[in-house]
């Protein structure tokens, strides 16, 4: 798993870190429950304002989104 999480940029350190922690288990089990409770089964998702997307964006359709999202 430390591997993985190199190879995607985290910093080793941190990781281990998090991994021993004692609460580790049970943040990863809040947030997961949290995450479907709104809706959220894939990634990437992203809740801008009070919506749901599910999916890859085009960075111009994610600007667009936000921008309304802050005018509301």
């Amino acid at each position: 798993m430390l591997a993985i999480a190199e190879s995607a940029g985290l910093n080793p350190d941190k990781t281990k870190a998090f991994i021993s922690h004692p609460q580790a288990d049970a943040w990863l089990t809040h947030n997961r429950n949290e995450a479907l409770r709104l809706g959220i089964t894939s990634v990437p998702s992203f809740i801008i304002g009070h919506n749901l997307i599910k999916g890859a964006y085009p960075s111009d359709t994610l600007r667009q989104l936000f921008s309304k999202a802050l005018a509301a």
